[in-house]
């Protein structure tokens, strides 16, 4: 997972540079995937392959893994009460049907409660109204 810094005014990044180095999980290759921050400023990444969502640290520390009853996971996003709940798509894709069989929940929404107020909303951009 890359890193950059981001310039708002001219849309533009620099300094770009390794984040984290994704390890394997056992005999099953992990990719990254989508990535959401959290109030902490913690990133939780998707990782293709491995089943699995992983909490890093601001540095890139690893603090936490969620495993999902699905290899391919795409997407999370914060939601529920206080924003304290981690939901995660996940995808059939490249997928056998011996795979299909093993993972009969691969393709739907996982649920992880997290710690309240852990999440954020997203902020949405006004790309309606003209720049002053």
């Amino acid at each position: 997972i890359m890193q950059c810094d981001y310039d708002a005014e001219s849309a533009q990044v620099a300094n770009i540079r390794l984040f984290v180095a994704i390890e394997d999980a056992g005999a099953a290759r992990a990719f990254p995937d989508g990535s959401i921050v959290d109030r902490e400023g913690c990133l939780w990444n998707a990782q293709w392959g491995a089943g699995r969502v992983v909490r890093y640290s601001p540095d890139g520390r690893s603090l936490h893994s969620l495993q999902l009853a699905a290899k391919n996971p795409t997407c999370p996003a914060f939601g529920g009460i206080a924003l304290g709940q981690l939901m995660t798509t996940s995808s059939r894709l490249e997928m056998t049907n011996e795979d299909l069989k093993q993972q009969p929940h691969a393709g739907g929404l996982f649920m992880h409660t997290i710690q309240a107020n852990l999440g954020v909303c997203d902020a949405l951009f006004d790309d309606l109204t003209p720049a002053q």
